[in-house]
Order: C-alpha cells, then structure tokens, then sequence
C-alpha cells in the first residue's frame, strides 16, 4: 500500500528545513564574526572568540578532539597556533599569536576574501538554501512562522561553551532530514531520480499534486521518452531533481578545463541565493571562470 503525500507530510518536511534554519543562524552569524577576525592579532579580537580559541587545550599546543578549541577549528573555521601561544604564555608575554583561517582541502572554498574549509561553506550554502525553501513553503501557504533557535548568538558570546550546545543541536536537526527518519524526508530521498510508474505506486496522489510539491522541492519531470505509445512515454518518463555537484569541469570547445572545486546546493533558479542567478564563484575568485558562468552546468550562488 503506498504513503499519500499531503500537506501534514509536507508541513511536517517543511519543520525540519525551519528546524535547520533555526540553528544555523546563529552559528553563521558566528562563523562570520570568526572569520573577519582572521588575520589579527589573539589580541584584538572578541573575548568570546579568544575563550573559543584556546578552550580546552594544554601546553605545549595540544588540542583534544572534544576541546571548545577543536569545534571552533571545525565549525568556525579559525585556529591560533597552539604552540606559539603557549610559548608566549611559559614566557609570561601577552600572547600575540595571529588568528588565521583554518582549511585542509587540496582546493579551498573562498569567503570573505579568504579561503576556508568544507564544513563552514556547507553550514552557509545550507542555511541560504533553508531560507529559500521557506519563503518557496510560505508562498504554498505550508509554513506561517519564523525560525527560532534556543541558543542565541549573545548566550554563546556571555558563555563560548554553548557553542558545542548549539553545533549538537544543529548536526542533530540535519540527521532529521536524512533519508529513512520518517516519511517526509524519506519521501524527499526516494524520487530523486526515479520513474514516473515507480513513483506514482510508491505515492499515490504524488501525479495530482506534482505541480505543488515542485514548486517547493524543485521536483520536476527530468526526461520523457521520445516514444508513439502516450502510456509508456508516461510510465516511463523520469522525475527527480536537477543535479547536484561537488566537483567537476567545464567543457569549451571540445577543451576541458581544469577540474573545478565547487559545493553546488541546488541547481533550480528559484533556489538561487545569489542576486542574479549566477554562480557567485565566477564573481568572488579569481581560481574560478569569471566569465559566461559555467554555460554547461546549472548553478546557484
């Protein structure tokens, strides 16, 4: 018997993108506030950063995989060395260490001028796109509210230990849109790419509501066979969304470029974060094409 997706299904899809919003604000409000900070002196920076930095570790420069220190590394995308720092310390000097950016891929995402690692850059695309999805629910009438995190920006500022209370919160309202959950971000996983006979005997009414639910998730009608027989041709046409990349390169005139380093969130224009639909790398970097954006491949920003 197959699941119907209605609207308690998608309300219930449409709390946990809120959910996610909720929590990542703040902690991209704080990831920028770190990584302006990239660059100064340990000095100079906010007393909360300078706790977040150094918390939890030991002389000479150790760093424990669970230490305050090690999540801001992680999740904030800032670091001190830990070694130069306690040097100053042994020596009873100001410790004037500088605090630099954190990132350990072969080629580097950029914000804010400067490179970073993965998980900051996701944290962002992630948060942008959520935003997205509820304006795209509010239009379809799903979702009335605002998100609202238990943990403040100015609660980890008053005590940097919250920080790990936050990124909990936030990893755990990502588990709850992962596939097998529940129904609705179960049902979200299962027609990423999938036949129309498959999908409809999966969900029933999924054909008479395709439209709505499109419009929201960007689920569409990917290829339709090019066949006389109407029945086949519909049976068999492929639904999902467009694709996603994380890397890949671009092909002008039969001469490919080199391979490009990009986290794409969605590729549907509606979902676009940046102003003008285009990919905002071709913008900010010059290690990306600035020019024609990609032609081949459809990006946000």
């Amino acid at each position: 018997m197959g699941v119907h997706v209605d609207s308690e299904v998608l309300g219930r899809l449409i709390g946990k993108v809120a959910r996610v919003a909720a929590y990542a604000a703040p902690l991209v409000e704080l990831q920028e506030r770190a990584l302006r900070s990239s660059g100064k002196s340990y000095l100079e920076v906010e007393e909360w950063l300078q706790k977040a930095l150094v918390g939890g570790t030991k002389p000479p420069g150790e760093r424990p995989e669970d230490s305050l220190s090690a999540l801001t590394r992680v999740f904030l995308g800032v670091e001190v060395d830990l070694e130069e720092y306690y040097i100053y310390l042994r020596q009873r000097l100001k410790p004037d260490v500088q605090v630099r950016r954190e990132y350990t891929v072969l080629l580097p995402y950029y914000y804010y001028e400067g490179p970073i690692s993965m998980i900051p850059y996701m944290t962002m695309v992630l948060y942008r796109i959520a935003l997205k999805l509820l304006e795209l629910a509010r239009v379809a009438g799903l979702y009335a509210g605002q998100p609202r995190s238990g943990v403040s920006v100015e609660s980890i500022v008053e005590d940097p230990q919250r920080l790990g209370e936050l990124i909990e919160a936030f990893l755990e309202a990502c588990r709850d849109l992962s596939v097998g959950v529940d129904e609705a971000s179960t049902f979200v996983f299962s027609v990423r790419k999938v036949t129309r006979r498959y999908a409809v005997g999966l969900y029933p009414n999924l054909a008479e509501r395709l439209s709505e639910i499109g419009g929201i998730l960007g689920l569409e009608e990917l290829f339709v066979p090019k066949v006389a027989d109407e029945e086949f041709r519909r049976s068999y046409t492929i639904l999902g969304y467009p694709d996603y990349a994380f890397e890949y390169y671009v092909d002008y005139h039969g001469r490919r470029r080199e391979l490009e380093s990009h986290v794409l969130g969605v590729a549907d224009p509606r979902l676009c974060a940046s102003s003008n639909g285009r990919c905002e790398w071709c913008l900010q970097s010059s290690h990306h094409i600035r020019t024609k954006c990609f032609e081949n491949v459809r990006t946000i920003g």
